[in-house]
Parts: structure tokens; sequence; C-alpha cells
């Protein structure tokens, strides 16, 4: 059996039933009410936020990967890819008796320009990891590989939404996470947003309807052989991945079949039904699992990358002598791109209506102006469309595209209503579903409202994230219970935590006495419980720490020449030096005698760990010492 943390618990802490207030500026509390509200149980709630576990990895980056990572030997091989050529930068196999799809290894790459990183973290415990090299050149393009060592907490990816039942045989996922999330500021992002309310987000997952069984950004359908394409491209760059999360259930494709139990399954509606939806159970593990999938930051990054390869290749088709890319503009490619997503014939059918309404010279370039025009007239025929979508059984309408349907919607809800109801429905459900109808935003308006939000978006995800290509940024050390990293820069969160800490003193629990186990502010050690807990306490002296370890260090210079009389204020406070002492002081000895728990050495990984997770993400803190736990 592979090694593993022994993963220790506090015990239960009291904690509010309503979120504590967070104001601008939090009113100067007396030292002596901080001081002498000591309880146990209060440092142990503060203890546990500030030592919270950190986030899970995101998606940082609108670049697309260059990593493709294939199997070899007992594990997997890692390289970077430009174009034809391949440049090999790690290897990684299981120790002991791991499974290998489930080695607890995360592998990100960012490539820009003439600058390339590649972050592998892993628990050392349970798998080998070995860097090909640490930095070298090739064609012109610097490459760094960082072996980080994580726990298997920082690595884990958020959990999905729990799959929810939809009748006798089908489950849903409702994926929140949205490509709009992390788009970059090309055309071709801004279209690709525009499903985003119509098809749902990374880890959706409809298993309900007449498709059988959809998944993802792009929600492609089994039956289409889409999801099979999808899966193969993620299985030709990410190996690793693909076995996580769809070969740890026996599952493969093989062109257009899918792979189970020993047996190919052709793209058959039957077929597929047979194997995603025989029954609640079936559908609902197979939901569960995609839905899961979804989730991984690199799967997501490979789903945009693959939807933006969908977007220029349906953009690019001509269709009566014209391409959709050459003749609309930004707002009617995403009308014709959301159209075909959901019915190509009928995408077509409106284009080629449109270019009547609109007619282009022969050869001659088009405007500006005309394809505003022309964009508009594809939007009037989307609005007024009459397409719809039936529930799995063609028993109830359930979707449209424009008001055209909504019209039909409503109309055989009259109807039924009219005739008593029918075998399925009793006339009080036709009534609910008639309303339901009436309030349904059609994916017209869906599509409308996210190109145009995408147009005026400016908060796009960056090429490049902050520190991604410095050279300060060691290998974090393995990350095991009762550690934390170091600060980085940013300590906003922990400035905000300072305050909860001073709230909770005012309402019966307190600090203790002041210990810090290394160095804090100007060329300290900067551990994150070190710094929460000068934070909470320079918020109580009233001399706001600021947002970042550059203000927390002027901060602290400010209070050495101010209160403690320090004739050159070096901005650093040290656990035996004047500043500690004078901080501990503040407002008299009201502590109790001295604190037990407190931040040490020992407890104390020195990390980088910057807030997104930039360089191998922030160390496990689930027993940091952190202000001072009585």
């Amino acid at each position: 059996m592979a090694a593993t943390h022994e993963l220790i618990e506090s015990p239960p802490v009291a904690t509010p039933t309503t979120a504590l207030p967070r104001p601008e500026a939090l009113p100067l509390l007396p030292a002596a009410a901080v001081l002498s509200l000591q309880r146990s149980v209060g440092n142990q709630a503060v203890a546990s936020r500030l030592a919270r576990e950190p986030a899970a990895p995101k998606l940082r980056t609108a670049l697309d990967s260059k990593l493709v990572v294939t199997p070899a030997g007992g594990g997997y091989s890692a390289a970077l890819h430009f174009g034809d050529d391949s440049v090999a930068v790690a290897t990684y196999e299981p120790k002991g008796d791991t499974p290998l799809n489930r080695l607890p290894v995360y592998l990100e790459d960012i490539v820009s320009g003439t600058e390339a990183v590649v972050n592998v973290r892993y628990d050392p415990a349970a798998a080998d990891v070995k860097a090909l090299f640490e930095t070298r050149e090739v064609d012109g393009v610097r490459i760094t590989v960082r072996l980080q060592p994580q726990s298997v907490e920082a690595m884990t990816v958020t959990s999905a939404p729990a799959a929810h039942e939809v009748g006798s045989d089908g489950a849903n996922v409702d994926g929140k996470e949205t490509v709009t999330k992390h788009s970059g500021a090309s055309a071709t992002d801004k279209v690709m947003g525009s499903i985003a309310s119509a098809e749902g987000g990374f880890a959706s997952v409809e298993g309900s309807d007449a498709g059988v069984l959809t998944w993802g950004q792009g929600q492609w359908t089994v039956t289409a052989g889409e999801l099979q394409k999808v899966l193969t491209f993620i299985k030709d760059r990410r190996r690793d991945l693909f076995d996580k999360y769809w070969g740890s259930a026996d599952l493969d494709v093989d062109g257009k079949d899918f792979v189970h139990d020993g047996k190919k399954w052709g793209p058959a509606k039957r077929t597929m039904m047979e194997l995603f939806r025989p029954n609640a159970e079936t559908i609902t593990a197979w939901a569960n699992r995609f839905g899961q999938a979804g989730m991984d930051p690199q799967i997501q990054r490979l789903q945009r990358e693959y939807l933006r390869g969908e977007v220029h290749e349906t953009l690019g088709k001509s269709i009566g002598g014209r391409t959709p890319e050459s003749v609309l503009d930004t707002r009617g490619q995403a009308y014709f791109y959301s159209m075909d997503k959901n019915l190509p014939a009928g995408a077509r059918a409106n284009f080629q209506a449109a270019l009547k309404q609109v007619p282009l010279a022969e050869g001659a370039q088009v405007t500006d102006e005309q394809k505003t025009q022309l964009s508009d007239a594809l939007g009037e025929l989307f609005r007024n469309s009459s397409v719809i979508a039936r529930d799995n059984g063609k028993h109830h309408i359930i979707a449209f595209w424009g008001e055209g349907g909504r019209t039909k919607a409503l109309a055989e809800a009259d109807a039924a209503i009219a005739a008593g109801g029918d075998a399925k429905w009793s006339v009080a459900r036709w009534q609910t579903h008639r309303e339901q109808m009436a309030a349904r935003v059609s994916r017209y308006s869906k599509t409308r409202a996210d190109i145009d939000k995408a147009i005026t978006h400016q908060e796009i995800e960056p090429d490049v994230p902050d520190g991604a290509f410095g050279d300060d940024h060691a290998a974090a050390p393995a990350a095991g219970p009762g550690m934390v990293g170091a600060v980085s820069e940013g300590i906003g969160h922990l400035v905000d935590d300072a305050a909860v800490m001073l709230a909770l003193a005012a309402t019966g629990t307190g600090l203790v006495a002041l210990h810090i186990g290394g160095s804090v502010g100007r060329g300290g050690k900067n551990q994150a419980a070190d710094v929460a807990a000068v934070c909470a306490r320079l918020v109580g002296v009233g001399h706001p720490p600021g947002a970042n370890l550059t203000e927390l260090g002027n901060a602290i210079a400010r209070y050495q020449a101010e209160i403690v009389g320090m004739p050159r204020p070096d901005g650093r406070i040290d656990p035996g030096g004047r500043t500690i002492a004078a901080l501990r002081g503040a407002g008299g000895a009201a502590h109790g005698g001295p604190a037990s728990g407190a931040a040490g050495a020992g407890h104390a990984g020195a990390a980088t760990a910057d807030a997104g997770g930039a360089h191998g993400g922030p160390a496990t803190a689930a027993h940091a010492g952190a202000a001072t736990a009585a």
C-alpha cells in the first residue's frame, strides 16, 4: 500500500450561525477588551479559519495547453509540443500499489513567446516524478520545469455539483463554471462564450433528453458522435486525465464507438441508452463521473481549446457561396454558432434566408455596414424562430429558439387544458407547464444576452498569470498536516481574517499572547499563520497592515518608529525582538499566561503559495498554529 499522510482533525468548534459583518474600516477595539476575552474555543475557531484548506487548482490562463502526456513504461511521459516538434520534460509513475489512474500528480503548462514553464505538483509518498531538466533553451524558447511536492489535498479538484435524477432513467448535472469566465479578448472567444447560458458549463451533463448523454461547455452528444470526438481529443493530449476520469470506469473510445465491458457500443440511440441510461442508477453514476471530469482545470482548458477549433470550423463553412465569418459581425457569428450548435440545418436555413434579405454583390468587399445589416436580419430570424425541442417521450415541448416556438408551446398547452388533460398529465400539470413555457427564456434571448456581455466584457483571462515565469519561486516542499506556506505578496485575505478575529473577540472570544514562529515583514520568512497573527494585532492597535507584504512592511516600520521608538525601523518583526515585545504588551498584560499551540518553525513549511496557486498551489494548512490557539 502506498504511504499516505496521517490526517489529524481538530476538535469541533463553536461557530456563529450567521456570517459576521466585514465593515470597510473596523473600529479600533481597546487592547484590553481584545486580550481579556479569552476563550479556547474562540481561538480554535480563529485557527481553523486561518488554517483553512487552500483553494483547489483553477484554470488561470487564456492560452491553450502545449502539453501532451502519453503512457510510458509503468507510468507517463510529459512533453511540450511546438508544431511538429516536441520536447520531453518529465516522467512519472506510481509508488507501491498506488493505482495508475489515481496518481496524485497535477500538471500545468504555460507557453508564451520565448518562455515556457511546466509545473508538476505531486505527492512524493505516492508518485515517483523525474524532471528531465530544470531549465533548457530550445529553438529560442526558455523552458523551465518545476517539481512541486504537495499534499493530496492541495491538488484535489473542486467537487462537481451532484447529479439529480430526472424521470425514471435520466440525470443531469448543472455546471456553473462557464467558458465566459476564462475567455481571452479574441472574437472567437466572444462567439464561443455566446452559448454559455444556453448550453451550461464545463461540468454540465444532460442525461435526460433525446440526445441520451451530452457533456461539457459544448454539450457534445453521444448519438451524434460528438462526445466521442471530444474524448478522443482529450485522450490524445492528456492520457493521464483520460485514464483518471474514464479509464478508471472501463470506458474507452474507438472512433464513433465506445468500448466498455469488453465490447464496442455504437452511437445508435438504442445502444447509447443501453450503455449509459438503462436505469436511473447507471445514468446518475455516469453523470457524476462526467461532471467531476468537467471540474478539472486542465480538462476545462482542453474543452475550451476544442470549442475554439469548433467555432473556427463552423464559421468557416461555405453556405450558398458565403461563410458566416466573412459576412457577419461578431454578434451575427454568435447567433449562427448558437443555432448551429443546436440544429445545424436550422442555422443554415436562417443564414440563407438572411442572405436573401440583404443581397451582397458577387466578388465585392463586404462592408461593416452590410455585416451589421445581415447580422441583424439573422438575429430577427433567430428571435422569431419556431424551432422547438420536445421531451424524450415527445409528449410536450420543453424548449424553443424564439417566439414562434413559444407560441407553439403555449398553443399545445392550451389545447391539452381545453381537452381536460391527457393520459399522462392532468389539467393542473398542463397549467403549470404553460406557466413555465410562458416564462422560459428563449435560446435567442440567452445567446443575445451572452454575446452582448462578451462584446463589452473587459475582465478577460490573462495569457500569463502574474509571476508565471518568475525565477524567485522555489519548488514547494511536501506539505503534510501542520504545515502552511509562506505568503508571496498579497495578504488581503489574511487582513480580512484579522478583522474576523477582532470581531470574534468582541463577542466573547479573543486573542492570547502574540507568538510567531518566524520573522514577519521586510525580508522575513512570512509564514501565513505568522502574518495573520501580526495583522490581527496591528489592526487591533490601530496600524492597518495594508493588502500586501510591501504595505505590511511599511506599517511595521511606522509602528516601530511611532510606538517602539526605534531610530532606524527595519519593517520586520522577529520572534525575540523589541517590536513583538511591544505588540505583546499593547493594552497591558491582560492575557492569562503564555499561550500554547503557537505557530513554530516546525509547523511552517517555506512553500511559495500565491493566491492563485500559481507555482504549485498553496501548501496544506490543516493544522497551522494560527495567531495563538489556547
